[in-house]
Formats: C-alpha cells, structure tokens, sequence
C-alpha cells in the first residue's frame, strides 16, 4: 500500500522499532519510522510504498538519519519500505572522503582526489588534505 507522510514527523510524538534492512514493528509510528527508513526525507515528506509482512521475533535498533529506533519484541505483522520500483530498501554503509576510486564499465581504474578537483573559484577545495 501506499501513504504520503507530510514534512516534520521526525520530531512527532511516538517511538519506531526496527531497522531498514528488518522492517519495522507495526506498532512503530509508521511516517517517522520512513524517515528512519531514508525512503523520504523529513524536510520534504513524500509518498512511501511499504507492505505489511509477517512478524519477526525481535527487531533491533539502529541510528539512522538522526533517529534512533527501539530494540522491539515479537509482533504479529511488520512494515517493510520499498522504493518506488518495488524492491525492498538495502541499507549501505559509507563515509565521507577527499579520495574516490572506482573500475569503470571498460574495467579502467579511475581516481578522483582533492588536488585534481577542477575548482570554479580561487581557493581551497571542500575536500580535506589526503
């Protein structure tokens, strides 16, 4: 099914169980824990296409865009978010850095770094020092 959930429920009363890769208990307050998920962010708000599945044992906590869900215990039925194509949302895990590499699709190494950045204006590139 699908809801659209208005701006600013990262802050509204009520607690989330759960993480993205589980899914959510379906007590959990279903348009704060879409922000918790990433599908929307809380600034915008948006439409969220989730299902309901069965339960799990227990859902565990997480951190995630600035909120933090409860360790739950056994429900009868769980939210799961997908992204507008239909596949169940994976999380991935990153970080910030002043250098990129990556294998290109003719299986060349490419390399981005701070001192190669093509600068618009004089001065320091947002990029740290490597």
């Amino acid at each position: 099914f699908s809801v659209y959930c208005p701006a600013g429920c990262k802050d509204i009363d009520g607690d989330i169980w759960g993480n993205p890769s589980q899914g959510y208990r379906d007590t959990s307050v279903l348009c704060k824990a879409a922000v918790h998920a990433g599908v929307i962010a809380d600034e915008l708000g948006g439409q969220v296409t989730l299902s309901r599945e069965k339960g799990i044992t227990l859902y565990e906590s997480a951190f995630a865009n600035g909120l933090h869900s409860k360790r739950g215990s056994l429900s009868e039925k769980r939210l799961i978010f997908h992204k507008a194509c239909g596949d169940a949302l994976e999380v991935a895990a990153f970080n910030a850095s002043s250098w990129w590499s990556e294998v290109d699709a003719l299986g060349q190494d490419r390399a981005w770094a701070a001192e190669r950045a093509a600068l618009g204006a004089a001065g320091h590139s947002w990029a740290a020092e490597p």
